[in-house]
């Protein structure tokens, strides 16, 4: 049986108040108030783990950068991740939720490297 989902938007307030993150417990330094699960490394391990397990999966949700905008969205997601949320309740298995943060993604590279890693250069 398939099941039907309802598509609902929360405020981060909302989100904070009704989902309660968990802190990372692998990086004392993790951005996102110490809640964020990087996509690499120990981080994306566990995930990975939490993703597939069905007690867990639903209380995962993802930091998306598109649009040059930041959103938690429920779930587990690959495409535009920027990281990983664990929160404390689960999600309605047919409800899917969408957070806008009030964060604005940066483009703009900072320091002497862009945002791929390259150093800049100056043309003279």
């Amino acid at each position: 049986m398939e099941i039907v989902k309802t598509f609902k938007t929360l405020t981060e307030d909302e989100f904070y108040a009704q989902f309660n993150p968990a802190k990372n417990h692998i990086d004392d330094n993790a951005a996102f108030d110490g809640c964020m699960y990087e996509t690499y490394g120990r981080d994306i391990n566990y995930i990975n783990a939490i993703a597939k397990d069905p007690k867990t999966k639903d209380r995962l949700w993802t930091i998306i950068e598109a649009e040059g905008k930041m959103f938690y969205v429920s779930g587990f997601h690959y495409v535009n991740r920027f990281g990983y949320i664990i929160t404390e309740e689960s999600v309605p298995e047919n409800i899917e939720y969408d957070v806008e943060l009030d964060t604005e993604v940066d483009h703009e590279p900072s320091g002497p490297f862009d945002q791929l890693g390259y150093e800049q250069t100056t043309e003279e």
